[in-house]
């Protein structure tokens, strides 16, 4: 993972931390919308983020989908078992691969028919 991606993953977090769960949700799901798979680091903590929410345990939310180590042994990572248990409990092929059908239902299962939010406002300076 990048530099850049690292920094932008925990900006992330602590605003996600920040919000209320309604907030968090469409945050998640908006940022879902139009995504075909995984490509990168943001889309994988978005995904992580939104397994967490619907209470499937991806572990550590770090935009890390599986380590270089747990891909030479065959091993599944914890996000990897939180997407095939999602899959599996959502009659969608259970591979633990993210495709536009397993976040179609991710978004639905989120509920993010809710707008985005609105900016929060400007910070005045000290």
């Amino acid at each position: 993972m990048s530099d850049i991606q690292h920094d932008w993953v925990k900006e992330q977090v602590g605003d996600l931390q920040d919000k209320s769960p309604d907030n968090k949700d469409a945050w998640i799901g908006n940022a879902l919308k139009g995504k075909k798979g995984i490509v990168n680091a943001q889309d994988v903590f978005v995904i992580q983020s939104a397994l967490k929410s619907l209470w499937h345990d991806p572990g550590k939310i770090d935009g890390v989908f599986r380590s270089v180590a747990q891909k030479k042994a065959g091993q599944d990572s914890d996000t990897m078992k939180a997407i095939k248990d999602f899959q599996s409990k959502n009659s969608i092929t259970s591979n633990g691969q993210v495709w536009p059908e397993t976040i179609a239902k991710l978004i639905e299962k989120l509920g993010t028919s809710a707008k985005p939010e609105a900016p929060a406002p400007a910070k005045p300076e000290a």
